[in-house]
């Protein structure tokens, strides 16, 4: 087991390994996005990071991924070496970059995976990009994806993804608290609770009243 290096993530996945496919979901995306940096500057101690990024514009911010790295004492020199990024233009540069990826990455981290098949409603897409991402586990990959959720509460992706994931959790701000749930897992109980907003990467968990009833 790897920690992701965000300790919220940590305490409901109970780390991450090698063969299994995690998700993290929610809003506002600026906060999925900073857990993405983090968890990237962690998993680059451990060998090569593959990101593939499903949008034209945005990304990898080479500052915070510095930033972190010295907050958190890691080798940054180490950071840049195993860090690779590939974006994707349209739906079919998705499927393409994972199965590149796998082949060289140690994690796979894959962000916004089906933006462009539901903007463009390309429902053929969508089996071909859960495919890719099963293979790529069952090669061994861990595999780590940041994903948007529809108005509805639904993940972008649909079903079919979703029953393909072994694990997932929720990110939610909401009255300056994050409210950390874990949706699936295949050998871990429910669990939820919140984290002040202000500083969540120290560790300290809000109990929501519910909990106390």
């Amino acid at each position: 087991m790897r920690s992701t290096g965000v300790w919220f993530l940590d305490k409901i996945f109970g780390g991450i390994r090698p063969g299994k496919t995690y998700e993290v979901d929610g809003y506002p995306w600026n906060l999925l996005k900073e857990v993405m940096h983090r968890v990237v500057a962690h998993l680059s101690m451990e060998g090569r990071v593959v990101i593939i990024y499903g949008q034209y514009f945005d990304g990898l911010d080479p500052y915070l991924l510095i930033r972190i790295g010295r907050e958190e004492g890691l080798d940054t020199g180490l950071l840049k070496r195993n860090i690779r990024l590939a974006r994707c233009f349209k739906g079919e540069d998705m499927a393409t970059n994972i199965r590149r990826g796998v082949k060289t990455a140690g994690y796979l981290v894959v962000v916004d995976p089906y933006l462009h098949t539901y903007m463009t409603e390309r429902s053929d897409l969508y089996p071909m990009i859960a495919s890719e991402l099963y293979r790529a586990k069952m090669r061994g990959r861990g595999i780590l994806i940041f994903n948007r959720i529809r108005w509805d509460g639904k993940p972008l992706g649909g079903s079919l993804h979703r029953h393909s994931l072994d694990y997932v959790a929720r990110l939610v701000m909401m009255d300056r608290l994050i409210h950390v749930e874990l949706v699936k897992a295949l050998d871990r109980p429910p669990i939820s609770f919140a984290v002040d907003a202000s500083n969540p990467w120290r560790r300290r968990v809000q109990h929501l009243l519910d909990r106390w009833i």
